[in-house]
C-alpha cells in the first residue's frame, strides 16, 4: 500500500512526538513512498519508496539516499538478468520491506525487482551497501513481484539445535504472487551459517505453507510485531471456497519457536456495537500496536492500565467507501488465543465436530483436535 509522501511523514511525526503543532520540517519525495521506519536508537527515519531508499535526520533532512531503480527485469526470468532474458524491460522497483537490525548496524532492503531480492545497507550510510546477491537462486527470493502483494517482517533470532550458535533472523509473512513461493510465513538468514546462504529460508513447515491452496487462500498481510517472546502476525484471506468475501485473522506463535509448532490463528471481527454479531468492517488495511492513554486504558483496559492495544483500520467488502478503526487489548487476543489452544488440548467437541483447528491449509482429513493430548 503506497502512502503520499507528505502524509507518510506527518503521521510518523506525530507517532514519535507529544505534539505536532506548528512543526515546519518536512521531506518531500519525487517517488510515492512505500515503506516508512524509524530506529528508535538514533531517531534516523529510514523511507523505502520506488526505485529509492532515503536516510533523514530527526528533523527530516536527508541524510543519504540510493537509487534501487528502474533496472531491466522480467518476472519470469531467474536473476541475474543476462542477454538469454529476451523478455527483459527497464521495470520499477516498488519497495516491499524495509527493517531495521540494530544489532549489526544494517537496514534491511527488499524490493520488487528480481524476483523480490533483498540486500543490506548500511544504517549509518544507506548509499553503502553490505550485502547483496542476485546469484543465489529461489532459496533466497524474500518479497513478491507484484505491487499489490504486500510483504510485512519482523527482527528475531534462531538458535542452531546443533551448535547452539544464536543467529540472527527475520520473518516474513507474504501474500501469494503468480512468480512467489507459496510460504505464507518463512524465517530468514540474516548471516552465512554453514552451507545455508543470506537470506535461505530456515524453516520448511507445513503449518504455513498455502499451495495447493494460493488460488484458494487470497492472503493480504498487513502487519507484524513482537510482545514479550510471541510474534503476531494481521492478515486478511478469502475461505478458501467461492465465496469472495474477506475476513480478518491474527496469528501467533512463540518466539522460539523455530518449526512453527504454536502457530495459532484467530478471528478479529470489526462491528459497529458490541451487541452487533455482524462482521461488518472485514478487511483490515493497517494496524499498529501502542500504549493508549490514560484516559483511552481507563475505558478498555481498566483491570490492566499498562496492556497495550492493537489498533486496526477496516474496511468493508460491501460498502467501499466505509470503514473503521477497531480496537483489541493485546491481553485480550491472548487469553482468546489460550482458549482455542487449550479446547484442542482437551478435545473439546461442538456438534461431533472439534471447537478449534491447527491448521485451514492442511490436505490431511482427520479431526485434528479429536482425541484429548497430555
Amino acid at each position: 500500500m503506497a502512502w503520499r509522501p507528505l502524509a507518510a511523514l506527518s503521521l510518523l511525526l506525530c507517532f514519535g512526538s507529544s505534539c505536532c503543532e506548528d512543526t515546519q520540517d518536512h521531506f518531500l519525495s519525487e517517488k510515492i513512498i512505500n515503506n516508512v521506519v524509524q530506529d528508535p536508537q538514533t531517531g534516523r527515519i529510514y523511507l523505502g519508496a520506488v526505485n529509492h531508499i532515503y536516510q533523514l535526520n530527526h528533523d527530516l533532512q536527508k541524510e543519504s539516499s540510493a537509487v534501487t531503480g528502474p533496472k531491466l527485469d522480467n518476472p519470469l526470468c531467474t536473476p541475474p538478468i543476462t542477454v538469454q532474458c529476451s523478455e527483459a524491460k527497464e521495470m520499477d522497483n516498488i519497495n516491499k520491506l524495509l527493517l531495521i537490525n540494530s544489532a549489526n548496524g544494517t537496514l534491511i532492503v527488499c524490493g520488487s525487482l528480481f524476483r523480490g531480492i533483498c540486500s543490506l545497507v548500511n544504517l549509518h550510510s544507506v548509499d553503502k551497501p553490505v550485502y547483496y546477491s542476485d546469484t543465489k537462486g529461489e532459496k533466497t527470493y524474500v518479497a513478491s513481484t507484484e505491487e499489490s502483494v504486500a510483504v510485512v517482517g519482523v527482527i528475531s533470532y534462531f538458535t542452531d539445535a546443533h551448535t547452539n550458535a544464536n543467529l540472527s533472523v527475520f520473518l516474513v509473512g507474504k501474500g501469494y504472487g503468480s512468480s512467489d513461493s507459496s510460504k505464507l510465513i518463512s524465517t530468514r538468514l540474516l548471516q552465512e551459517h554453514g552451507e545455508m546462504d543470506v537470506f535461505e529460508n530456515m524453516v520448511e513447515a507445513s503449518t504455513v505453507q498455502a499451495s495447493p491452496f494460493v488460488q484458494r487462500y487470497l492472503h493480504n498481510f498487513r502487519y507484524a510485531f513482537k510482545h514479550n517472546g510471541k510474534i503476531y502476525f494481521l492478515f486478511s484471506r478469502t475461505p478458501g471456497t467461492s465465496d469472495n468475501r474477506n475476513f480478518t485473522f491474527i496469528a501467533r506463535l512463540c518466539e522460539n519457536d523455530h518449526h512453527y509448532y504454536s502457530y495459532t490463528e484467530l478471528q478479529l471481527n470489526c462491528s459497529l456495537s458490541a451487541e452487533q454479531q455482524e462482521n461488518k468492517y472485514n478487511k483490515v488495511q493497517a494496524a499498529y500496536l501502542a500504549k493508549p492513554g490514560e484516559d483511552l486504558a481507563r475505558n478498555i483496559t481498566p483491570s490492566n492500565p499498562d496492556d497495550k492495544v492493537l489498533f486496526a483500520v477496516f474496511s468493508s467488502d460491501e460498502d467501499s467507501g466505509g470503514s473503521a478503526l477497531c480496537m483489541y487489548p493485546l491481553s485480550s487476543i491472548n487469553a482468546r488465543l489460550e482458549e482455542v489452544i487449550e479446547s484442542c488440548y482437551m478435545g473439546e467437541l461442538e456438534d461431533k465436530k472439534p471447537k478449534t483447528v491447527y491448521s485451514p491449509y492442511i490436505s490431511k482429513t482427520e479431526t485434528i483436535c479429536s482425541t484429548k493430548r497430555d
